[in-house]
């Protein structure tokens, strides 16, 4: 139960980590699509 209770927390940090990652990466591919327009 001990085990399970710190998985579980593990993996709520890193499910944080994860979404913190990605909104970083979606936000740098927004970038990257909306430079190349004025360009074109």
């Amino acid at each position: 139960m001990r085990l399970y209770k710190r998985t579980g927390q593990a993996q709520e940090k890193q499910l944080r980590v994860w979404k913190k990652f990605s909104e970083s990466v979606s936000a740098a591919i927004d970038i990257d699509a909306e430079e190349p327009m004025p360009n074109t």
